[in-house]
């Protein structure tokens, strides 16, 4: 019953959600990974699950050493395949709600060193790479931001960039 409800999940973020093979992939992983674990211990039905199953799971996950990232997205995969079934009616309690999730730990991003700047700079480079590498650098910008700035984003005369809101 719970393998069959998740082809029906599948099938739901394929043709309805238009979600990508990789994301499903991951979705089914996830989720038929969950299942396995209930049904090992005789579980066999969504509605007989509860919200201890998805702890014992999660303290299971990472007892056997499974990064925080992953689990937070097996959680959020476990999570929307309930709220599916909720929705459908399939289940009468949904026992992900409030759900705990691991923390994350902050990671501070990597930064380039003077020297390798250095080594950067000597390189040969076009004058377009040269402004792109600059603006980088001099404004701490998101690669993603450069990658959509337009021309009519950089206000030259008072020396700032926006976007819809200013950047800096």
């Amino acid at each position: 019953m719970l393998n069959e409800q998740l082809d029906e999940y599948i099938d739901f973020l394929k043709f309805e959600k238009g979600l990508s093979l990789n994301t499903i992939e991951a979705y089914r992983r996830d989720i038929s990974s969950f299942i396995n674990y209930v049904q090992a211990d005789n579980i066999k039905s969504a509605e007989k699950i509860k919200r201890q199953d998805i702890s014992s799971y999660t303290a299971h996950l990472s007892l056997n050493n499974i990064k925080p990232s992953s689990v937070v997205r097996k959680i959020a995969s476990i999570k929307g395949f309930f709220r599916f079934l909720n929705a459908r009616q399939e289940i009468n309690n949904n026992p992900s709600i409030n759900t705990p999730t691991p923390k994350m730990p902050k990671r501070l991003p990597k930064v380039v060193t003077v020297d390798e700047i250095e080594k950067i700079l000597k390189n040969k480079m076009t004058n377009e790479e040269r402004a792109i590498f600059e603006l980088l650098y001099a404004t701490g910008l998101r690669v993603s931001e450069l990658v959509n700035l337009e021309i009519s984003n950089i206000d030259l005369k008072n020396n700032k960039i926006f976007d819809k809101t200013p950047l800096f």
